[in-house]
């Protein structure tokens, strides 16, 4: 991604690119959520019963 994908940093505003830095703000180190109301993925977690 370029410099046409930034986005202001949730903490201090700067702009940068979340996806080449992994959501982490290269200006004040601080991690935003990427996933900031989006809905979470449901994940089936199984489980052993006992007989």
């Amino acid at each position: 991604m370029g410099a046409n994908n930034q986005m202001p940093c949730d903490f201090c505003s700067i702009p940068y690119d979340p996806v080449s830095t992994r959501w982490l703000c290269p200006n004040c180190h601080m991690k935003t959520n990427c996933c900031d109301g989006a809905p979470c993925e449901i994940v089936e977690v199984k489980t052993k019963t006992s007989n």
